[in-house]
């Protein structure tokens, strides 16, 4: 049996909602205008919406669910919708993963990542997520225990050199080490259940779910 965190189940779902959760403060000055100030980084957060599903789909997601003891354990989430670069989900070739990584903040404040080393062409697209993954301290070379996530603002090409640079947001986290995989396979992040909001669908007599259910997750970020 894998070691957690696991992967969530990735079938029976209708719809899905993964967005990047804020905490910010209004801060009024003293000539009129209104600053911001950010409590925290941005987390993403996710609300899967399932469908009706048979009885031996119904019964890997319950299973999934009771593993996770509530938000007790962390497992490994992602944007159903998008697992992918949009251009290249066609089956047009990716290549192997990006050899190396560096993010540079403009003038404006927003978050510039140079992604290098493809060896065939890549296009990124806005709405892509590029994820990055790196072991923890003392763990097992390539379990990949932790995870973060970005997602493309302004998208690009790689050049010649089979380099792109696209802003993305939220910026790569500062506690992402220099030496983390960057991938664009399956870009995923660490989260726990938000048990208040997670619901599962009743099943009925007949092997199927009369509703296939809620789950809900925030963002952990676990240097």
């Amino acid at each position: 049996m894998a070691a957690y965190p696991r992967e969530m189940p990735d079938h029976g779902a209708s719809s899905i909602s993964f967005e990047p959760q804020r905490v910010d403060y209004l801060s009024p000055e003293t000539g009129g205008r209104i600053g911001a100030v950010a409590a925290g980084w941005p987390l993403w957060r996710m609300r899967l919406s399932l469908n009706n599903m048979a009885e031996r789909d119904a019964d890997i997601w319950r299973a999934w669910l009771a593993n996770q003891r509530g938000g007790g354990r962390p497992f490994i989430a992602w944007d159903l919708a998008r697992e992918l670069p949009r251009l290249h989900r066609d089956g047009r070739p990716i290549g192997a993963a990006p050899t190396g990584w560096s993010q540079t903040i403009d003038s404006e404040g927003d978050a510039q990542l140079t992604l290098a080393g493809f060896v065939l062409p890549v296009m990124l697209t806005v709405g892509d997520y590029v994820g990055f993954k790196w072991d923890a301290a003392g763990a097992p070379a390539g379990s990949y225990g932790r995870r973060a996530l970005v997602r493309v603002t302004k998208g690009a090409t790689a050049d010649t050199g089979g380099s792109v640079t696209v802003t993305i947001d939220p910026p790569v986290p500062m506690i992402v080490p220099p030496g983390a995989q960057a991938h664009l396979d399956r870009p995923a992040c660490l989260m726990r259940l938000v048990t208040g909001s997670t619901q599962f669908g009743e099943q009925l007599v007949g092997g199927y779910t009369a509703q296939g259910g809620v789950i809900e997750a925030a963002q952990d970020l676990i240097a």
